[in-house]
């Protein structure tokens, strides 16, 4: 999934390809297959990566777009996915 760089959050932008990735799975037994298939190492870099934007991710999704009228933007989803994605590996890591 292509994604418009210019809806997400400047200090989220660099990390916009796990989104792209990880994210395009909206559905979620789909994407927790794609997570258990993954080796661990990539599980465990997405957790990671995900842990250190921990803060700009949450503020972005919990502020005005979450509670908009209109539908979310599809960076905004992807990145809502990819951060279930991240703490569903947090679970396989066992961390």
């Amino acid at each position: 999934m292509r994604l418009n760089h210019n809806s997400v959050p400047s200090e989220l932008r660099q990390i916009a390809h796990y989104a792209e990735w990880w994210g395009a799975l909206t559905e979620e037994a789909e994407r927790n297959k794609l997570v258990d298939r993954a080796s661990i190492e990539a599980v465990r870099n997405l957790y990671e990566v995900f842990s250190n934007y921990e803060t700009a991710l949450m503020g972005w999704l919990n502020g005005p777009e979450a509670n908009a009228e209109r539908e979310p933007s599809r960076a905004y989803i992807a990145f809502s996915c990819v951060l279930m994605a991240a703490l569903y590996g947090k679970l396989r890591l066992g961390a």
